[in-house]
């Protein structure tokens, strides 16, 4: 792991970074700090660094990287009929069970046909 030295632009985004209490992207947390004058490189290489010492959680999420400081569940709903994502709160599953050991977070991508456009064809 490569040691970089603490600077005022990295102390701001750390201070940018814990204002989130849930999910952030990287455009959100250089919209706190660009007005001080630090980059959006900046703000990528840090959360880089974050999630390297594993101090940060990320997942895919339409496209992006979705960063958070939990230890969270991210899942979606892809409807492969009109093409939308839906999030879904909390997914229950027994994966300890499964991997045998301990899981601490996990992304999902469920896709299907939606409601809306099952109740569509049904009534054609």
């Amino acid at each position: 792991m490569r040691r970089s030295r603490n600077t005022w632009q990295k102390e701001r985004v750390g201070e940018a970074i814990n204002d989130f209490d849930k999910s952030f992207r990287v455009e959100d947390v250089y919209g706190k700090v660009k007005t001080e004058g630090i980059g959006i490189a900046t703000v990528y290489r840090y959360l880089s660094d974050l999630r390297e010492e594993k101090q940060i959680n990320y997942f895919m999420c339409d496209g992006s990287a979705l960063y958070s400081k939990n230890k969270i569940q991210h899942t979606h709903f892809h409807c492969s009929e009109c093409d939308q994502s839906t999030h879904i709160q909390e997914v229950k599953l027994p994966l300890g069970k499964i991997t045998g050991g301990k899981v601490e977070s996990f992304q999902l991508d469920i896709r299907g046909i939606c409601k809306n456009c099952l109740q569509v064809d049904s009534s054609k």
